[in-house]
């Protein structure tokens, strides 16, 4: 998720020439205090300090901090941690002190986690597993969704194998895997077959949670970085530069923007052709099997 994060803002949300105010924190603090310290000479710009005053929202990673008082003598300022439905975390000496940010980090979070989730059923991904009899196995991947074919293993299932994923099966204590089929080599409900599923994708927790492990393709991570996007610039007053900005990027998609107000339509439009793209692809990879028996041909 943090390359995600840093790539929505590199990308689209942070143009080089309209950038937030950034000093530098002079000294770690913890998750508990309510002052920190900021370093003078990490102003870049020295009209900058002259934004710190009470009320204003600070950012640390992706805590917001609510300035109540400040000293541009010392850079000693008195805080409320974490607002907005952020969480106070400790920081590190030197970390980045974000002032007044357009786009602040967690919102940047939820959006991005959101549109992952929300891509599934529209894509999905899909994996095989090797399943034991009799007729119940554990299904231990929380993506799965439901089954697309199944076929025989090594032993004991004949053709005609189905099942189902259940989300409780006393016999597993949890998700399961039920099945049957034709009579193998191993007797009915004996043996092994394996079984091809849809895996959803899942929800973010934390900005360390991976794209592998939440289930999305590296190919599709762009479409969800352009619809929180678009998802944030949707009734966001944009400044000037960065509808440019954001222009020139999908100009060089052939998407024209238009007016201000019409760049969250343009980021959508340029998500559904991604979307597009990105079933075409996925049909290709993951189209039916035909699988051969000596005695037939069928299509599962």
């Amino acid at each position: 998720m943090r390359t995600g994060i840093n790539r929505a803002f590199r990308t689209y949300l942070e143009p080089p020439n309209a950038r937030a105010a950034i000093a530098k924190l002079d000294g770690a603090i913890n998750d508990t205090v309510t002052s920190l310290t900021v370093d003078l000479a990490s102003w870049q710009i020295p009209e900058d300090e002259e934004l710190m005053r009470n009320g204003v929202l600070l950012e640390i990673d992706a805590e917001l901090i609510e300035v109540l008082t400040y000293d541009e003598l010392t850079g000693i300022c008195t805080v409320v941690r974490g607002v907005e439905g952020t969480t106070a975390t400790a920081h590190l000496d030197r970390n980045s002190i974000k002032l007044s940010p357009n786009y602040p980090r967690q919102s940047v979070f939820d959006a991005l986690a959101d549109n992952i989730v929300n891509l599934y059923p529209t894509l999905y991904t899909v994996r095989a597993m090797e399943v034991m009899g009799p007729g119940v196995a554990a299904m231990e991947d929380p993506l799965a969704v439901d089954i697309v074919e199944m076929w025989a293993g090594a032993s004991g299932y004949g053709s005609n194998i189905e099942g189902r994923i259940v989300d409780f099966h006393p016999s597993v204590g949890g998700r399961a895997v039920i099945f049957d089929g034709d009579r193998g080599n191993g007797g009915p409900g004996l043996g092994s077959a394996w079984v091809r599923y849809r895996r959803r994708f899942g929800s973010a927790t934390s900005e360390d949670d991976t794209f592998e492990e939440l289930g999305l393709d590296s190919r599709w991570v762009n479409i969800a970085i352009i619809g929180a996007c678009a998802d944030l610039f949707i009734g966001a007053d944009m400044e000037a530069s960065q509808v440019e900005w954001v222009g020139g990027v999908l100009a060089a998609e052939n998407i024209p923007v238009g007016t201000r107000s019409q760049v969250a339509a343009a980021m959508l439009r340029y998500r559904e052709v991604l979307i597009d793209k990105a079933k075409s692809e996925m049909r290709a990879e993951y189209k039916t099997r035909m699988r051969f028996r000596p005695t037939q041909v069928s299509f599962r």
